[in-house]
């Protein structure tokens, strides 16, 4: 039962990849949440972060 639940579980994520990578709000929307989960914390570490960074002149 345990290696058909994995089963269902890891197909079911690969259709979410699959329709992610062909709709554009849903990419974009995954991208914003990861990145406010972890790049923004991560360079946080390094540099302080306004809403008025620029990424291009550090």
């Amino acid at each position: 039962m345990t290696d058909l639940y994995l089963y269902i579980q890891k197909s079911q994520k690969i259709r979410y990849m699959q329709k992610r990578h062909t709709d554009r709000k849903m990419y974009f929307r995954d991208l914003e949440i990861t990145s406010k989960e972890f790049y923004i914390s991560y360079l946080s570490d390094f540099t302080e972060l306004t809403t008025y960074t620029n990424a291009a002149s550090r």
